[in-house]
Parts: structure tokens; C-alpha cells; sequence
């Protein structure tokens, strides 16, 4: 009782997997779609899977694809193994979420204005897509900084006793330091108060019998 909160941020590990998990096979789809398609469309004479910018694109796509999997298949490996997979999966949803918005957009670019037709496989691969783009980019961007940024705490934290003692004699010196700046900065303070009290008093004088 009274740990609902806590379920529910431990659950969302589970979610970030099997969320990244879910679109790889719908990327993979574009990709196959489009190269059966441009493999039968004809530019110039021959089918568009001819051209070398093509073969480059999609094989840039499959590469980003694998990727994603081999980082969802890390994080679902850590989880399995009793780890904590917080940085894992969001680094893949993250990543999932990227590529569900640049490869539908670039698989369409090859298709022209028959992407955009309903009988089109593309245009639906495209729309389901991009709502798992919408929803995967917004916490998971701020969950890899703020788990890095309490890893680098940690570390921090774990110094050396001879660096400790290293660190205690540094701050001690500093300490002083800043003692001695300050009695001669006050010192100093000192003596052009003197001095402008000095100067202010005999022009007060001069005033006064005038």
C-alpha cells in the first residue's frame, strides 16, 4: 500500500522494451515494401532500385534498424539478468522513436506521389509510424541525461582515501587563502576610508567659514 507510484515508474522499463521491440518489424516492413516497389518502378529506362543513392539510403536504414535491435535485445538481456535497464531502454525507445519518423519519411520520398494513395502500403507504414514517433521522443530524451548525471555523482563519490585526504588539505588551503585576501582587502578598506575622511574633513572646514 501506498507504493503505486513506485509500480508504475518500475513498470515503465518494461513498457520502453517492448515499445522498441514493437517497431522494428513495422521499419522493416518499409524498407522491404519500398525496395519491391522501386525495384519495379522504371525512371530513365530502368527500375529506381537501380540507382546507387537508393541502394545507399536503404542499406543506411537496414544498418540504423539493426541497431535498434541490437540495443532493445541489450536492454531486455539486462532486465532479464536482474539489472537495472532504465539507461538501456530509453536509449533504445529514444532511438526507436527517431527512426519511426526519419525512415517512413525517407522510404516515401522513393515512392513519389503514389505514397501518398490509400492502396499504397507506405502510406499506412507511414501514419502508424508517426504517431509511435510523437509518443516515443518526449520523457525518454530526458531520462538517459538525468540517469548519466546521477552515474557521474556516484562516481564522484567514490574517491580514494588518499585523494580524500588530498582533498581535505587542498580545501584547507583555500580556506586560508581566502582569510588572508579578505584582512587585506579589509585593511585596505581600511586605509581609503582614512584617507577619504582625511580629505572630506578639511573641505568641510573651508566651508563652513566661508
Amino acid at each position: 500500500e501506498g507504493k503505486g507510484f513506485t509500480y508504475q515508474m518500475m513498470q515503465f522499463q518494461e513498457e520502453r522494451i517492448a515499445g522498441s521491440a514493437i517497431t522494428i518489424k513495422g521499419l522493416e516492413n518499409c524498407i522491404n515494401e519500398t525496395i519491391e516497389y522501386t525495384s519495379q518502378r522504371q525512371a530513365f529506362g530502368k527500375p529506381l532500385l537501380n540507382n546507387q543513392i537508393v541502394n545507399m539510403k536503404l542499406a543506411e536504414m537496414q544498418m540504423e534498424i539493426e541497431s535498434l535491435r541490437a540495443l532493445t535485445y541489450r536492454a531486455c538481456e539486462t532486465y532479464i539478468n536482474g539489472g537495472d535497464p532504465t539507461l538501456l531502454a530509453s536509449y533504445a525507445k529514444l532511438k526507436a522513436g527517431k527512426l519511426c519518423n526519419s525512415i517512413p519519411t525517407e522510404c516515401l520520398q522513393f515512392w513519389g506521389g503514389m505514397g501518398y494513395m490509400r492502396e499504397a502500403p507506405i502510406e499506412r507504414l507511414w501514419r502508424d509510424a508517426r504517431v509511435l514517433a510523437v509518443d516515443f521522443k518526449r520523457v525518454e530524451r530526458l531520462v538517459p541525461a538525468r540517469v548519466t548525471r546521477a552515474l557521474e555523482r556516484r562516481e564522484r563519490t567514490v574517491v580514494e582515501p588518499r585523494q580524500k585526504r588530498a582533498g581535505v588539505v587542498n580545501a584547507d588551503l583555500l580556506h586560508l587563502a581566502r582569510k588572508r585576501v579578505r584582512a587585506l582587502l579589509d585593511e585596505r578598506l581600511r586605509h581609503a576610508v582614512d584617507l577619504l575622511d582625511a580629505t572630506v574633513e578639511p573641505e568641510r572646514g573651508v566651508n563652513a567659514v566661508r
